[in-house]
């Protein structure tokens, strides 16, 4: 970390407008989009650990009984998903792994960058 002649971690500030643009970005379409279907996105955002430590058709089914403000199609229940995955992805953008090291190309910043690339690519499918 640091330590190489003339090193900076000016491209920090950058990088982090950039990306807290784009999270607000990925919040109003999660906004958008989850009110829809359901009740409470930021709860079922938190909720959503549940799907990811047991992903499995019937821990799903439960996620959508117990978020979802009326029964939903399969395709509806793929949009949640993907409106979930979107929101993990913003929030990983952030690890603070990415933000110590004097190389913004280093494989950390690398990994953060791929999340956003990611949370952006689910941002798109969702409209």
């Amino acid at each position: 970390m640091g330590g190489q002649p003339g090193w900076t971690q000016q491209w920090r500030a950058p990088l982090r407008a950039a990306l807290d643009w784009l999270g607000d970005q990925i919040d109003q379409l999660f906004i958008q989009r989850g009110t829809r279907v359901l009740s409470d996105p930021w709860a079922a955002r938190e909720d959503y650990i549940d799907v990811l430590l047991n992903h499995t058709p019937e821990q799903i089914e439960e996620f959508c009984d117990q978020h979802a403000r009326k029964a939903l199609t399969p395709s509806e229940k793929g949009s949640v998903l993907k409106l979930l995955e979107m929101q993990r992805h913003r929030l990983l953008m952030f690890t603070s792994c990415g933000w110590f090291f004097d190389e913004l190309s280093g494989l950390e910043t690398t990994q953060i960058l791929r999340y956003a690339a990611r949370a952006v690519e689910l941002a798109r499918s969702a409209v």
